[in-house]
């Protein structure tokens, strides 16, 4: 069953066999949000030479040179908090289920996303997403929404 909702000006498509089955695990599965470009699933805010593509059941990690600088890839503990992320972007986005690895303990600044782009740490005063996790690894589990 899908249960599709709009929001402003983004149409919402639930999986919601999918997203019940998940919801039921909390603690052992999060939430990850990413940008579809083509086939490509991508990473939801960062892109240049700070870019991520993800792969269906494939664990992946942030590129080398912000993981020597203590950054690692974000994610969310409940798919609401990962949906009210994805409902202010302006792009088409997917959420998925994922297992991840190595949680980190707090979050480093938030750098500038442009700077990161450029493979540069520029930080900015502002906060993180509330309920951003980060962690060393993520594997996408399952499609749970789309947003566009």
């Amino acid at each position: 069953m899908k249960t599709i909702m709009q929001y402003q000006h983004r149409t919402i498509v639930i999986n919601e066999k999918a997203r019940q089955k998940y919801d039921s695990k909390s603690g052992k599965v999060f939430f990850k949000v990413v940008r579809i470009n083509g086939k490509n699933l991508q990473s939801a805010v960062a892109y240049g030479q700070a870019k991520v593509v993800y792969r269906l059941k494939k664990w992946v990690s942030p590129p080398s040179w912000l993981e020597e600088k203590g950054y690692g890839l974000t994610v969310f503990a409940d798919f609401e908090t990962a949906l009210d992320f994805a409902k202010g972007m302006f792009s088409r986005y997917a959420i998925y289920a994922c297992k991840v690895d190595g949680i980190f303990e707090s979050l480093p600044l938030y750098a500038e996303i442009v700077e990161l782009a450029n493979g540069r740490l520029a930080y900015v005063p502002r906060k993180w997403w509330n309920g951003t996790i980060m962690v060393k690894k993520v594997k996408l589990l399952q499609k749970i929404a789309d947003v566009f």
